[in-house]
């Protein structure tokens, strides 16, 4: 996927040949036609991000589930730099309406290639690839002009994409209609020239027909999953475009996915649902899980209630089989006088079997809503009791406690620290970062994670190293905790830091301009303490 297009690798020497002929002469009437800026040693060419541009792939995010501690920003990037040069890449994500379960989101295409930003000068004598991040100055104007405007792009597409997963669902997912966006997005392939799709996604169907959350991990069987969906829609499953290629960017769910054996099982279930194509699976970091509302009518056996169905569709073939030969015995008596005596009582009896069957046919559906009554009935019991025991362990416990940073951390909030190496300028940032903190003032590793909305930085898309650098240091810190009152062995004490961040330049004639941190702020959360 990495191939790139030799008409886009042009270096600032190899821009001095181009012979730029702009001309706009009237044919006739209103008929104009505009002469193409092209080098002279090659034939015409369309631009290669205009609207005839191949869309080499779709990225499918899903933010139906709760995305805390995610960067689905970051992921767009990673998969934009796998799209060769002058192909588009389409970004879509998950919806709640399950006639339209996926949304676009926007388009990118790259005119020119990483390489094209790789320079070498006398002082920088390896000339390494650069990204949206540094632009070398000695870049032609032409090639800063595409640059600049790529980059502003994709900067406003990752923003909004991680904007989205601040606002995704809360604490009970209600639906995710996967299935139904992997299918339309399969549907939409087949009609374009794109071959690659990435889903980025915990992969957990979640639908009122089918639910991985419903189901316990052994029951993910793909052959009882196959009668389901042929029960709910025959025709649900689309044709795999010739050619396609799948790479599954899976975020494991903490206590549902995270475990070996589950996490085995579930790949196993997506690699037959994508039988016949090529499908790989990257493992992403692991999210925490999250609470889900029941949605499917039966949440035990699937597979006896289909069986109970296919059951009944025989019985329902065979009566009308039975129909089918009363009908030929009626035509066998038209067709000959001295065997109609026969003919009726063969008629008569027939008649009595279908009566009978008909009979068994309707206790059999009496017994089977009956059964299916009581397991919907057992299912809401079963929820309900779910939901008291839940209100009873997330009671907060009230406490009065304060948090205070033990000396051989605090010395060093005030303290100046470089990041990064000397050459590294990440620009000017402010980090918040969430953190809680136990009984006995330890920091827990799963609950630290960077606002993104209160984070700001000058160079946006290094914003990640510093959330890195302020995680990392808000992980070894240890509290000493004061509470008046009992406290809970369990409890949680919920804090943010406020990360400072300064460009700081040395040096004459020519400064060197790297960023510290120079500055940390701790404040308390409304409420302080939660079980």
């Amino acid at each position: 996927m990495s191939s790139n297009s030799s008409a886009a690798r042009t270096g600032p020497t190899d821009r001095r040949g181009w012979l730029v002929l702009v001309a706009l002469v009237a044919v006739a009437a209103t008929v104009p036609f505009v002469v193409l800026i092209t080098r002279v040693s090659q034939p015409p060419e369309q631009n290669p991000c205009d609207e005839r541009a191949l869309v080499a792939a779709t990225l499918l995010v899903d933010l139906r589930k709760p995305m805390r501690g995610a960067a689905p920003g970051s992921v767009l990037v990673e998969v934009a730099r796998r799209v060769p040069t002058g192909e588009e890449l389409r970004v879509y994500t998950v919806t709640t309406d399950r006639l339209a379960p996926r949304r676009f989101v926007g388009g990118l295409c790259r005119s020119f290639d990483h390489d094209d930003l790789a320079v070498s000068t006398d002082k920088d004598s390896s000339a390494e690839t650069r990204d949206c991040g540094d632009l070398p100055a000695q870049i032609a104007p032409d090639l800063r002009e595409a640059a600049t405007d790529y980059c502003a792009k994709r900067l406003a597409l990752v923003r909004q994409i991680d904007a989205m997963s601040v606002q995704a669902s809360g604490v009970d997912v209600a639906n995710a209609y996967l299935m139904e966006a992997l299918e339309d997005t399969v549907k939409g392939l087949a009609r374009t020239a794109s071959r690659t799709l990435y889903v980025y996604s915990d992969m957990l169907q979640h639908a009122h027909w089918y639910s991985h959350l419903d189901l316990d991990w052994t029951a993910w069987r793909f052959e009882d999953f196959e009668a389901v969906r042929d029960s709910h829609d025959p025709d649900f499953h689309a044709d795999r475009p010739a050619g396609l290629a799948v790479r599954v960017l899976y975020v494991p769910r903490l206590g549902l996915t995270d475990a070996r054996r589950t996490r085995g099982a579930h790949w196993m279930f997506w690699q037959r649902y994508f039988e016949g194509v090529d499908v790989e699976f990257e493992a992403r970091d692991t999210l925490p899980g999250f609470v889900a509302a029941t949605m499917m009518d039966v949440a035990g056996d699937v597979s006896s209630v289909v069986r109970q169905r296919e059951a009944l569709a025989t019985w329902r073939d065979e009566a009308e089989a039975s129909l089918r030969e009363i009908e030929a015995e009626q035509q066998a008596i038209a067709a000959g006088e001295r065997d109609a005596a026969a003919a009726v009582e063969r008629l008569e009896t027939g008649l009595a079997e279908l009566q009978r069957t008909r009979l068994s046919l309707r206790a059999e559906r009496v017994a089977l809503q009956a059964d299916f009554d009581a397991s919907r009935e057992a299912v809401a019991n079963e929820a309900a009791a779910r939901d008291l025991a839940r209100q009873d362990v997330e009671t907060p416990v009230a406490v009065d406690c304060r948090l205070r940073l033990e000396p051989s951390f605090e010395a060093g909030l005030a303290d100046e620290r470089q990041v990064g190496d000397r050459r590294t300028d990440y620009g000017a940032a402010t980090v918040v970062v969430s953190y809680a903190v136990t009984a006995q003032g330890l920091t827990v590793d799963d609950t630290i994670s960077v606002d993104p909305v209160e984070s700001t930085a000058t160079l946006g898309e290094d914003l990640d190293e510093l959330a890195a650098d302020a995680f990392a240091l808000v992980q070894d810190w240890r509290f000493a905790v004061d509470c008046v009152g009992d406290v809970a062995v369990q409890s949680r004490h919920w804090s943010t830091a406020t990360f400072s961040y300064r460009r700081k330049c040395v040096g004459a004639p020519i400064p060197q301009c790297w960023t510290v941190r120079s500055e940390v702020a701790l404040s308390a959360r409304d409420g302080e303490s939660n079980p």
